[in-house]
């Protein structure tokens, strides 16, 4: 019986919600298996979880919980081992009011069309305790998100797919990671930069100011300026 990965089945948990925790092992043959899950709070013992599982040859993932306390914000490490085994695995979790109490972030830059790997690609966030996940370079322009139709080029030629950005964001949402959309709100694309002049930003020299070799140029994001009513 060989121990794999061992995190938990979401970025952060609510007051209230119990604690869930994924084990992956690898078993040369069936049986039952037993575990032994201690949680502990900063040096304190909290708990420790006896339970038996069937497992079959091949990788197993098993789920283990625990009902944490209610109080919140709170972080519990959690050590797992298996048939009396001497050398456990280890991680942690967090119990928050929201997931900003203790940001952790992350990000994602792939959204081809014909992506298949989503959940896959959230799932190995999680031994990272990652909860806030940022979508870097997923719009169509810096000064008009959504594309025309779900399939687009982004403005450094990528063949993006608003379809892919979506799964992505259903994928962070199943395992409770919040979904950032990145956006530079004080820059526009360089056609849209010239043809609103009155919108952008000036030095004090009273010259715009490009950004990149002009692949984009900046704008005035002042409240109640044309551009951040933009």
């Amino acid at each position: 019986m060989q121990m794999l990965d061992f995190y938990p089945c979401q970025a952060w948990f609510s007051p209230g919600e119990p604690a869930r925790l994924t084990l992956s092992l690898e078993a040369e043959t069936g049986g039952m298996l037993e575990t032994k899950l201690t949680i502990t709070h900063l040096e304190h013992i909290a708990s420790t979880v006896v339970s038996r599982h069937e497992v079959r040859p091949g990788v197993n993932r098993i789920e283990l919980r625990w009902q944490p306390p209610a109080a919140a914000p709170a972080g519990y490490g959690a050590a797992i081992q298996v048939n009396d085994g001497k050398e456990p695995l280890w991680t942690a979790f967090d119990v928050l009011p929201g997931w900003s109490a203790f940001p952790r972030y992350g990000f994602l830059c792939d959204f081809a069309a014909g992506r298949d790997d989503a959940a896959a690609t959230l799932e190995q966030l999680l031994p990272y305790h990652i909860n806030g996940l940022q979508f870097y370079d997923w719009q169509y322009r810096h000064d008009c998100l959504l594309p025309p139709g779900d399939e687009y080029l982004d403005p450094l030629g990528r063949a993006l797919s608003l379809n892919a950005v979506r799964t992505l964001i259903e994928a962070a949402h199943e395992r409770k990671l919040a979904a950032l959309p990145y956006l530079a709100i004080y820059a526009a694309s360089a056609d849209f930069w010239r043809e609103h002049a009155e919108w952008a930003l000036y030095d004090i020299s009273g010259n715009p100011i490009p950004f990149g070799d002009n692949f984009l140029g900046l704008m005035d994001p002042s409240a109640g300026q044309p551009w951040a009513d933009h």
